[in-house]
């Protein structure tokens, strides 16, 4: 059973301008710093915000203790982020969906740069994703291993997929590919953004930021980039992307962390020379992290192999 708080919002008549979209599960540390710095850009641009909870945290009686006019969905047991987004998406008022993490802080402004952007032309813009504390420096090691495409100081591109956390999509056009594939607990937001540049552009907007919020805890950390690693094996080893028959190459999976460093090397001292600074500091770190990364790509490419 999926028990929805309702807003004010829901009992006025203004046209909704876009859904922001934010799935929970035990973000009780991180949602009340999220929905503060969502919550006036929200009114200010006219969108509603969805809260997609499956947590057993207390994370629901903190959104309702805080933040008693924002919109819940009560999920009853843990529930994967691809579906709780699909859930969302259904759910949304408007033609915009723009999609958040709980664990990541928008800067001023970010939404309505976010709405700047012509969706009639484009399919889906992503935002820029900036670290929130960068002395966090095992968390670090994450950032660069899922964010470094994505550097708050590099140029508007047109692109092929965007992370999820700081995105934005038709929702027609998120409807037509059929929205986050299920079957992946990470790596579906590659998929879903890759479909939707089949059927248009996709632009990468970095003056929309948003500030994550690393892991903490050595374990917790690896166990965490071995399963990144693992889930995207899975999805090279099941999709038609541009190089994916060459990632399908076992001969090539011991040379991946050489590889991503150096093309981790090359944004970092190009954008952002702090970040290249910390990175070149915590080197071991992140190659043990890059390491573990690999580790699981391959589990997960010999997974699909054997099916």
């Amino acid at each position: 059973m999926i028990n929805r708080t309702r807003s004010p919002r829901d009992q006025t008549t203004d046209p909704v301008k876009a859904s922001v979209i934010i799935p929970t599960y035990n973000a009780a540390e991180t949602i009340v710093d999220c929905l503060e710095s969502i919550l006036p850009q929200a009114r200010e641009c006219n969108a509603e915000v969805l809260i997609i909870d499956s947590s057993d945290d207390g994370t629901r009686d903190v959104i309702k203790e805080s933040f008693p006019d924002v919109s819940v969905l009560a999920l009853p047991k843990k529930t994967a982020s691809a579906v709780s987004r699909n859930l969302g998406a259904r759910v949304a008022k408007a033609n915009v969906l723009v999609f958040l993490d709980a664990d990541c802080i928008p800067r001023d402004g970010w939404l309505s740069k976010i709405l700047q952007s012509d969706f009639g032309e484009l399919k889906a813009v992503g935002g820029s994703i900036g670290v929130y504390d960068r002395r966090n420096l095992l968390g670090l090691q994450l950032y660069f291993l899922e964010f470094s495409e994505s550097l708050p100081h590099s140029e508007r591109r047109f692109v092929e997929r965007l992370p999820s956390c700081n995105l934005a999509c038709q929702k027609e056009a998120f409807e037509r590919v059929g929205g986050f594939p299920v079957e992946y607990e990470a790596s579906h937001d590659m998929v879903l953004t890759w479909r939707l540049s089949r059927l248009g552009k996709l632009v990468f907007e970095p003056s929309a930021c948003v500030d994550h919020v690393n892991k903490r805890g050595l374990r917790l950390v690896y166990k965490y980039a071995c399963g990144l690693g693992y889930w995207s094996g899975r999805m090279w080893g099941k999709t038609s992307f541009p190089r994916a028959r060459l990632a399908r190459k076992r001969c090539f999976l011991p040379f991946f962390p050489a590889v991503r460093a150096a093309l981790l090397h090359r944004r970092l001292w190009r954008y952002d020379i702090g970040l290249w600074c910390l990175w070149l500091l915590t080197l071991p770190l992140y190659l043990s992290a890059v390491t573990a990364w690999t580790v699981g790509f391959g589990i997960g490419m010999r997974e699909i192999d054997r099916l």
